[in-house]
């Protein structure tokens, strides 16, 4: 067990009981960009034990499209239907579903093209321990990098709540800790190969904790190296002291960029030059 289950357990008890997330009414009180309470939350995708880690900011949907789907879903049950056998068993089935997404319907027969991105960028990666095809022109391809890419690394959420356009100021980012703080908790639970943060805010955290000597974190130094690839896509190495030992870990600060041409080769083109630096630093 690690933080993660402890924070799942408790939003999904809100939820079910409640009706409202109480992080994230808690977040909403002091953001200025607002999140889903009253959607289902979306902690991680993938094999929690994969060795290839990537995290997002937060789930990429309209909070008010979220609160109204679990609305619909939810409208017939009662907050004394839930009891503690009830609960666990509504965990068990969030967490075998979140595991195994790309494999229920409809997410077996179509893809989609940020899942494809994630592959495309991830291919040059070797050992990471998930089978992508030689190229996503067809498909066939395309559905089984995205299954592939789903199912065999682990994908975590900083703020598990959905909101289509989500935004930090500078003011904000202490908000932000404890959450960072449970998914490095998640992380170094086991073994990991790559371990990926994806977006430029992830940078002005770790500099935030370093400042705050909440983390003792060494930045590469961009006068030594070039940052910034062919298709002006920054990232740099950190090297994080955790648990008595140093991790490092790659900050993509451009990952999630949606106005490519040619993506998917552009993004294989940028996660190649993300591996140089990281094998290299």
């Amino acid at each position: 067990m690690t933080k993660l289950d402890d924070r799942i357990r408790e939003d999904l008890k809100n939820l079910l009981k409640g009706k409202r997330i109480c992080r994230a009414v808690n977040l909403n009180k002091k953001l200025s960009q607002k999140v889903s309470e009253k959607g289902e939350p979306s902690h991680f995708c993938g094999d929690r034990d994969a060795f290839t880690v990537m995290v997002m900011l937060n789930p990429g949907c309209d909070a008010t499209e979220a609160d109204e789907r679990f609305s619909k879903i939810s409208r017939s049950w009662k907050r004394d239907d839930w009891n503690d056998e009830s609960i666990d068993k509504f965990i068990e089935d969030y967490k075998s579903y979140k595991t195994n997404y790309a494999d229920y319907w409809p997410e077996c027969y179509r893809y989609d093209a940020f899942d494809v991105k994630q592959a495309a960028f991830l291919k040059s990666w070797p050992d990471s321990g998930i089978d992508l095809p030689k190229d996503f022109d067809c498909i066939q391809n395309k559905l089984l990098a995205k299954r592939n890419v789903l199912l065999k690394k682990l994908q975590l959420e900083l703020v598990p709540f959905a909101s289509q356009s989500f935004k930090v100021r500078t003011e904000e980012l202490d908000l932000l800790v404890p959450y960072f703080e449970d998914c490095l908790d998640e992380i170094f639970s086991r073994e990991r190969k790559y371990v990926i943060l994806c977006g430029q805010i992830f940078e002005s955290l770790l500099r935030k904790m370093k400042e705050e000597g909440k983390l003792e974190i060494e930045f590469e130094d961009p006068k030594k190296c070039d940052n910034t690839d062919k298709i002006n896509k920054r990232c740099i190495v950190v090297h994080l002291k955790y648990d008595g030992a140093w991790r490092k870990l790659l900050i993509a600060h451009t990952f999630a960029s949606q106005g490519l041409t040619n993506a998917y080769k552009s993004m294989e083109e940028y996660g190649l030059f993300c591996y140089k630096k990281f094998k290299n630093l």
